[in-house]
């Protein structure tokens, strides 16, 4: 039996500590998965579906 199966990804990541922006830089607690990198809510591209 093959395994193809690529391992889960998350989408969020939180750091009490604090963590940098892969985009800005900046150092926030939360960040979210957008293209591969974890970004602060201010960098993070928001989308409304429904």
């Amino acid at each position: 039996m093959s395994d193809d199966t690529e391992p889960a990804e998350t989408t969020h990541a939180f750091d009490a500590d604090g963590s940098e922006c892969e985009a800005c830089g900046a150092t926030v607690e939360r960040r979210w998965r957008q293209d591969g990198d974890l970004v602060c809510p201010d960098c993070k591209r928001w989308t409304v579906t429904g």
